[in-house]
């Protein structure tokens, strides 16, 4: 069967019926010019530049794809019913608007790891266009349970238990080996916490967050201890 194409209508990554071109790519598969219940191999353009390639079922994407964007972001991976879903890469190759929490908005992110419903989640790692990385565990697209991120510009690094987000408890790690052991807000500490120093001594207290250097802090029941 020669390659023929057709306007026909399938449903986006946003779920918006819009009308492309389609081609049938696999000779194996059935014999049809629409995307429209076909399962098989095939090419969807889209009137916007984007462009996928790969498997569909019974009309909806599903098993192994590539989504490329008009902006050249590119999507690798699978496909479950129209949804990313399972073990993929996500290159972000030009700016964007920060529309979802952690979306790169530069050249050369990527984040690879695992989809579930089409959002990051399970496993994942992060690289954002200023060459910050995060690796650790993702939920509903938003950085959820154990991770680490790693800040290019000072190595310094945030290590514990996210939330939505943000990290809640853990550690702020800095490369000269003095690290913040305690509780977070809005990324930064805030709360209970212990400031732990490679000179030999700790600081505990309540910290109210916002200072740069450990020793500016203002905080309560603070105490001094030498590490033996």
């Amino acid at each position: 069967f020669g390659s023929r194409f057709l306007r026909s209508k399938a449903v986006m990554g946003d779920d918006e019926a819009v009308p492309f071109n389609f081609e049938r790519l696999d000779p194996a598969g059935e014999a049809s010019n629409s995307n429209e219940g076909f399962t098989g191999k095939g090419r969807a353009s889209y009137p916007n530049g984007d462009v996928y390639e790969g498997h569909y079922h019974h009309g909806k994407r599903h098993g192994e794809g590539t989504y490329t964007f008009k902006n050249g972001d590119k999507y690798v991976g699978e496909y479950n019913n129209n949804q990313r879903t399972g073990l993929a890469r996500f290159t972000y190759a030009m700016p964007q608007s920060e529309d979802t929490e952690g979306t790169p908005a530069g050249n050369l992110g990527f984040y690879h790891g695992y989809f579930e419903a089409g959002k990051r989640h399970g496993e994942g790692t992060m690289k954002f266009a200023n060459g910050d990385i995060y690796s650790g565990m993702w939920k509903n697209g938003k950085k959820h349970g154990r991770g680490t991120y790693v800040y290019k510009q000072t190595k310094f690094q945030l290590v514990g238990e996210w939330d939505q987000g943000e990290i809640k408890k853990g550690r702020w790690v800095w490369t000269n080996g003095d690290q913040y052991i305690g509780s977070f807000q809005n990324n930064v500490p805030a709360g209970q916490g212990l400031w732990r120093f490679n000179k030999g001594y700790e600081v505990e207290g309540t910290y109210n967050g916002g200072d740069d250097r450990p020793l500016e802090w203002t905080a309560t029941d603070m105490r001094a201890v030498v590490i033996q």
